[in-house]
């Protein structure tokens, strides 16, 4: 496939697979209409700048910085260059088809599109013809419909009739004199050039679902000195522009040849993750999973049966467990596993637009996306023991409130909100008491304990390195054959689910 940006064609890249009930068509006519409002209908563009590097300078690490400043260039800027398009497109059997897609490219040679924003249309010629909306002229109001549409996978339903593409076809034929040859207005060219990287000794190959700026700049960095990366599923197309010659794949879901690979890196979509989970432990994988789990109890009773027969390693990314902290917590605390700890965390969240992926409804709430980390800290930390009561509350629209009491008798108070500056990312002041003694970690970087009477011990680390400690004891154990998560472990995202529902029937 091919993509265009600013004057440059860039070819050899995966096209996209369609999913449910997609159409792949070949563009023949192509018209950008306007950029898509939202900086890319699933992702968030992050603000840049001078002060913002600086404000990162004072939590990160310089080679943290370097790699986080670094991802954000060209390969993100290419990919939040999302569209409202429409068109005519040749599909497999050579029918064509007028499309509309409220988040494409700016120019992509293929595009998966829903059934129901098609219609069959009788065309003659293949020559590849682009145009942009002259500037000042408005689009017909169906087109702004779609541009609030979201893609299937989102688990948004459209009925077959949704869209009367009639006045769209019309609205072609009257622009396509103005447009012209793809290739005079893309003339510079680029092909994704093949790469020769061989493993280390003693890294395992690994597959990775999902190409995204955490596993560019966290996942696969942390993982290097252990894990070698053979493969990639990404469904952006435009994220494997700068992925090299390693084999990609635009299916959301697992190939046959990815039996092969002994490691799996699940960082794609939420509402994946089991499955791929799944699919990894029956063909002997080892699944390292990013939060969450799963995002619905039938997929994580799944997981957990399969887990269970099969008794193979997994491991959950919860970044939490691996704190350089926790050591210092049981002593200064002077408790020891499955003692009730008490726990309050208040959690600030960048508010994202509504049509981010978190926001899909496959997604679920902030509960699931983000919220399951401190539901896991709060269990991690009383050793899992059976929880007894839970209570979920809307607040307003940009806050919730969890409530969990344990058996041993811990309970949590945990607040998310979207309502705060963003000037460091994401913000939480987490407190552990028991009696007479307390511990406050904020922002996973600066930890204090004390008792009635004196301060106990105060440790500052940087933003990320819960984040290496954490791949680098998986890294390790998948490396030397050790044993992964337990069973128990995965009370936390059975207790999360169950509050999301709770919190989706108020």
């Amino acid at each position: 496939m091919e993509i265009g940006y600013a004057s440059k064609l860039y070819a050899g890249i995966p096209g996209p697979t369609p999913i449910q009930d997609e159409i792949l068509l070949e563009s023949v006519h192509y018209l950008a209409v306007r950029p898509n409002g939202n900086n890319g209908l699933v992702y968030e563009q992050g603000k840049s700048g001078a002060q913002k590097i600086l404000n990162y300078a004072k939590v990160y690490r310089p080679i943290d910085l370097v790699r986080k400043v670094l991802s954000r260039q060209k390969i993100e800027r290419i990919r939040n260059d999302k569209w409202l398009v429409c068109g005519i497109g040749k599909d497999v059997n050579n029918a064509y088809h007028c499309f509309v897609h409220p988040s494409a490219q700016y120019f992509q040679s293929q595009l998966a599109v829903p059934a129901c924003w098609t219609k069959r249309v009788e065309h003659k010629g293949d020559e590849q013809l682009w145009g942009q909306l002259p500037t000042g002229k408005e689009s017909i109001d169906l087109l702004e419909e779609i541009a609030e549409m979201m893609p299937p996978i989102s688990g948004a339903k459209y009925s077959e009739d949704l869209v009367d593409l009639n006045p769209i076809i019309g609205f072609l034929a009257e622009l396509r004199k103005g447009m012209s040859p793809v290739s005079t207005v893309f003339p510079d060219r680029e092909e994704i050039a093949p790469t020769d990287s061989q493993p280390s000794n003693g890294q395992i190959g690994a597959v990775l679902f999902g190409y995204g700026n955490y596993a560019r700049t966290i996942t696969l960095p942390f993982l290097k000195p252990f894990v070698h990366l053979h493969k990639i599923h990404e469904i952006d197309s435009s994220l494997l522009i700068e992925a090299g010659g390693l084999p990609k794949s635009t299916n959301p879901k697992a190939d046959k040849e990815d039996a092969k690979y002994p490691v799996w890196l699940i960082a794609g979509f939420h509402h994946t993750h089991a499955g791929l989970a799944i699919d990894a432990l029956k063909a002997g994988a080892i699944p390292v999973i990013e939060k969450p789990i799963a995002t619905n109890l039938e997929d994580f009773e799944a997981f957990k049966k399969t887990a269970t027969e099969t008794g193979s390693p997994f491991f959950q990314c919860f970044q939490k467990r691996y704190q350089v902290f926790n050591s210092y917590t049981f002593e200064d605390l002077e408790v020891t596993k499955g003692d009730p700890i008490h726990y309050k965390a208040t959690v600030f969240e960048i508010p994202l637009h509504k049509q981010h992926w978190y926001n899909w409804p496959v997604s679920g709430s902030r509960i699931i996306s983000n919220g399951c980390h401190w539901i896991d800290q709060f269990l991690f930390l009383n050793n899992y023991v059976p929880f007894t009561k839970f209570e979920t509350k809307r607040l307003n629209d940009q806050e919730l409130l969890l409530l969990i009491e344990l058996e041993n008798g811990a309970n949590a108070v945990i607040t998310l909100s979207d309502i705060g500056p963003n000037r460091i990312g994401m913000r939480e002041y987490v407190e552990l008491s028991v009696p007479d003694r307390r511990v406050t970690i904020i922002d996973s970087m600066k930890y204090s304990s004390e008792s009635s009477v004196k301060t106990i011990r105060t440790k500052n680390t940087d933003k990320l390195h819960y984040l290496r400690l954490m791949y680098q004891e998986i890294g390790y154990k998948i490396k030397m054959g050790e044993q992964g998560d337990s069973i128990q472990s995965l009370l936390s995202t059975e207790l999360a689910i169950k509050m999301e529902e709770q919190f989706q029937s108020l």
